[in-house]
C-alpha cells in the first residue's frame, strides 16, 4: 500500500522520468530496454510490471480470481500475508517455464479430489501452507 502522500510524487516521477528515459533510446533499442530495464529507472519498472499484472487478470475470468483469492491467502495481519506470498514467489522463481507448463498441464487433468496428492507429488518440498495457493495458480489459464 502506498501512502496517500506518496502517490502523487511517484505519479509525477513516473510522467517525468519515462518520457526522457525513452527519448534518450533509439527505437532499435526499446526491445532491448524492456527486456532488461536498468535497476535505477524505477518507474519504468513499475509500469512494466503493472503492464503485466494487467495481462494477466485480463486472461483469467471473475469467477477465477474470486478462487484465487477465496481461503487461499491466510487470514491476519498484513504482514503476515505479505510473507506468505513472498514465499509462494521465491517458490515459483525457482521453476522454468517448462516446469510451469508441465505443472499446469498436470493440474488441469487432475480431478478436484486428487489435486493436492498431485501437486505433493510433482512438488514433493512446496510447503502445507502453500499447497492450495498453488493449487489455484496453476490452473490459471
Amino acid at each position: 500500500n502506498l501512502p496517500p502522500e506518496q502517490r502523487i510524487p511517484i505519479l509525477a516521477k513516473l510522467f517525468e522520468e519515462i518520457p526522457n528515459l525513452l527519448n534518450n533510446i533509439s527505437p532499435h533499442d526499446y526491445h532491448k530496454l524492456m527486456c532488461d530495464i536498468p535497476p535505477s529507472a524505477v518507474t519504468l519498472r513499475m509500469t512494466s510490471n503493472f503492464y503485466h499484472i494487467s495481462l494477466l487478470f485480463h486472461r483469467i475470468s471473475y469467477l477465477q480470481i474470486l478462487h484465487l483469492s477465496n481461503n487461499v491467502i491466510p487470514p491476519g495481519p498484513l504482514s503476515s500475508q505479505v510473507h506468505h506470498l513472498s514465499q509462494c514467489q521465491q517458490h515459483i522463481q525457482k521453476w522454468s517455464n517448462d516446469t510451469i507448463q508441465h505443472h499446469h498441464r498436470e493440474m488441469s487433468a487432475t480431478s478436484l479430489q486428487m489435486e493436492r496428492q498431485v501437486l505433493l507429488q510433482i512438488e514433493p518440498n512446496l510447503s502445507w501452507d502453500l499447497l492450495q495457493l498453488f493449487i489455484e495458480i496453476l490452473k490459471l489459464p
